[in-house]
């Protein structure tokens, strides 16, 4: 008797929750309001404007970042630039270039690097490795202080070795060759004696 009680206070309980939360919206359908989730607040409506105006910057000739940066880091490099432009009050800007040839090493964990903004002027932007980080402008503005964890990029072509395995590998990437004499290659010239013969 006690376990058919408990089964049946439960199923009660259950048909109550139901029953609280279907009949409000039931009867809002009814009157023909609208739930609340589904009119934009001012939050949303002014995302919704950031997005829009971030998604039309244009970034070119950033592939040759490759050379510097995992896409990871090209990813978040491109999200700074369109923040710290938006912060600085640059929206009219359209196109951001990298210029490859006027890459900076000011110190020996610093990089400089500069970018052309569609208005034709440079903005310099630092990235210092020891704490690997973006800064800004001539002013060294940093970029989000969100600590981000790269995937790590591997390779799955190559093989799985154990350090003995690779300690065991030639240096250099070649076979180990046996020694052996260089081959005789005949050669063109004539013995003095023949041409002395053929000489009258």
């Amino acid at each position: 008797m006690n376990r058919k009680k408990v089964i049946l206070s439960i199923l009660m309980m259950v048909f109550l929750i139901a029953v609280g939360f279907v009949l409000p919206h039931l009867f809002k359908e009814k009157r023909g309001e609208k739930p609340a989730s589904s009119s934009p607040t001012k939050e949303e409506t002014t995302d919704t404007e950031q997005s829009s105006s971030k998604t039309a910057l244009t970034f070119l000739d950033f592939s040759a970042l490759q050379n510097f940066f995992s896409k990871g880091q090209i990813e978040t490099l491109c999200q700074e630039l369109q923040t710290y432009l938006t912060d600085t009050g640059n929206t009219s800007i359209t196109s951001v270039q990298f210029l490859e040839d006027k890459t900076t090493y000011p110190n020996a964990s610093d990089i400089g690097f500069s970018f052309r903004l569609s208005d034709d002027s440079v903005l310099p932007v630092y990235y210092s490795s020891s704490i690997g980080r973006f800064f800004y402008g001539e002013e060294r503005t940093p970029g989000t202080e969100e600590i981000k964890t790269y995937e790590q990029q591997t390779d799955e072509n190559l093989p799985v070795l154990t350090t003995e395995e690779i300690e065991l590998l030639p240096e250099g990437g070649y076979d180990d060759t046996k020694e052996t004499e260089p081959e005789k290659q005949p050669s063109d010239h004539k013995t003095t004696t023949e041409a002395e013969e053929v000489q009258p």
